[in-house]
């Protein structure tokens, strides 16, 4: 049965935040679809949960199947909420988000490394063979062009960016105000720097779940770090709390922000999301409106838009060049072997100069490339050398 790429998932694009929270997938289940799901389908690839996506890149026989599943566990509609991509189309999206051309902070850097460690994971896994992985590689490599040859990256516009900007304008004085950043994944560690870039260390607090992670994080960077027993009893001696870790329930419900008084901003960057709305408490701000902070510093990246899309379609030219490649080979071996059983220039072949022979096998070996499906045989390939 012939393998195929598709991908499958919601993003902010047709989803609101509540939506995205429901659509999320936890640790646990990541897990679950890795060992149980990706293989009864007879698919691998990997699922990117981010806080404005979570989508699986699957390459296999029945990935439709794998997409079925996840409906029927999460009850996400994916023709109302989601989408899903077939063939050079899932490959393009790849490479589109990679890039940050799907992100919502247009040319967010920061995805490519979501991307990365959503593919690491999945490898540890078993989920990934070396399809998937010279796909997820040529991603990366074009995000890499988008960011060199390009304006798109210029400046500093992500999730951890937009989110200091708001402490700038909600705290009175940013520059002195006691800051708690809660997790210390890739969002969380990413605010970190960008808040010690501003403020220094002298009043920026971390708590983790793992204390060996914020342990570490804090003797290299010389900021206090806090047990995660404990932060909340002490959630009164900031001004700020950011919150970016990744749990399956909130990590504070209405009834604890009514006993926090103090801090005039609570920043909710997981998804799903950790805190309650802002309906329930307005000093809540969560990922949509971290996003739209930046919206008036996009038009320099929307001007680079076309120039973008053109190198991502450079790159995807390349990836089905590398398809066609792979497909020729048995072609090339079908050539070979007619050569040798029928072909009267065979023994000049055999013992003419290495140069001629090469060249003649490199142009076998293109014309099947560029064309693989109608070169299906030696006999039909020999007929255009010798025509």
């Amino acid at each position: 049965m012939n393998k195929v790429w598709y991908c499958f998932g919601v993003s902010y694009r047709k989803s609101a935040v509540s939506d995205r929270e429901t659509a999320s997938v936890s640790d646990t289940e990541v897990s679950y679809y890795y060992r149980e799901v990706f293989p009864k389908y007879r698919c691998s690839g990997f699922i990117l949960n981010t806080c404005n996506r979570t989508t699986f890149f699957l390459f296999g026989e029945n990935p439709e199947m794998v997409q079925r599943e996840y409906e029927d566990r999460s009850g996400i509609d994916l023709e109302s909420k989601g989408y899903y991509l077939t063939d050079h189309r899932a490959i393009r999206h790849l490479f589109e988000v990679c890039s940050g051309v799907d992100s919502q902070i247009l040319g967010d850097f920061e995805i490519v490394g979501q991307v990365r460690k959503a593919f690491i994971e999945a490898k540890k896994h078993g989920a990934c063979d070396g399809i998937v992985e010279k796909v997820v590689n040529m991603a990366v490599h074009t995000s890499r062009r988008v960011k060199k040859e390009t304006s798109f990256n210029s400046g500093i516009a992500s999730v951890s960016y937009a989110t200091v900007q708001i402490l700038k304008d909600e705290l009175p004085s940013f520059q002195d105000a006691s800051v708690l950043i809660v997790g210390m994944g890739q969002i969380g560690f990413r605010t970190l720097l960008n808040v010690l870039n501003e403020t220094g260390n002298a009043n920026v607090s971390i708590t983790n779940r793992t204390h060996k992670k914020a342990q570490k994080i804090g003797e290299t960077y010389r900021v206090n770090v806090i047990d995660w027993e404990d932060w909340r009893s002490m959630a009164n001696n900031f001004d700020c709390i950011i919150s970016a870790v990744a749990v399956d329930k909130k990590i504070l419900d209405a009834e604890d922000l009514a006993k926090i008084t103090r801090p005039s901003l609570l920043m909710d960057l997981s998804m799903p999301t950790s805190l309650p709305s802002g309906t329930v408490d307005r000093r809540v701000k969560d990922i949509d409106q971290v996003s739209q902070i930046l919206e008036d510093s996009m038009i320099r990246r929307r001007e680079a838009l076309p120039q973008v899309q053109e190198i991502i379609a450079e790159e995807v030219i390349k990836y089905m060049e590398w398809k066609a490649a792979k497909l020729a080979t048995p072609y090339m071996e079908d050539v070979n072997q007619t050569i040798r059983s029928r072909c009267p220039v065979l023994r000049m072949i055999e013992t003419c100069n290495v140069g001629i022979r090469q060249r003649i096998q490199s142009w076998l070996f293109q014309e099947v490339r560029r064309n693989p499906v109608q070169t299906m045989n030696g006999e039909d390939l020999l007929k255009t050398v010798y025509r």
